[in-house]
């Protein structure tokens, strides 16, 4: 189960925080590490 705040490892390889759960097990909002910077995703 994934929660908020969570750091994950995407498939791309980049890390993130999940930020907020959209819904359960399929859509989250999460903040990306990338680029040396971070950018907001869904």
């Amino acid at each position: 189960m994934i929660r908020q705040y969570d750091r994950v490892q995407l498939k791309s390889g980049h890390k993130a925080f999940i930020v907020e759960i959209l819904e359960e097990d399929v859509a989250y909002m999460a903040d990306i590490d990338r680029d040396g910077d971070t950018y907001t995703d869904l």
